[in-house]
């Protein structure tokens, strides 16, 4: 591909699919929001550096950070009031009770 090439893959990325992509860094879906993170991750650098493309990333990094943190720690608290209670017998044994 030669340079001038990139040159315009480049400006259609930025100024045509960026600008409605990044909206959706509000979205209500969770898998909408995630996937938008990941695809930002994977941006040429020069990309990933413009200011609202950096700040989005920020955004929606920083969601999922919190999210884990969230959920690793309710499955921690929620392990450590009981454990689980024991499976029920097989049928042969309930059978011959």
């Amino acid at each position: 591909m030669s340079s001038t090439e990139r040159k315009h893959l480049r400006r259609l990325l930025v100024y045509d699919l960026l600008p409605p992509a990044l909206e959706f860094k509000t979205d209500r879906v969770t898998n909408v929001r995630l996937s938008l993170m990941k695809g930002l991750q994977e941006m040429p650098s020069d990309v990933k550096s413009l200011a609202s493309v950096s700040e989005v990333l920020k955004e929606l990094e920083d969601e999922v950070e919190t999210c884990e943190s969230f959920n690793a720690g309710s499955v921690e608290s929620s392990q450590s009031r009981q454990p689980p209670p024991p499976p029920p017998p097989p049928r042969e044994a309930r059978a011959s009770v």
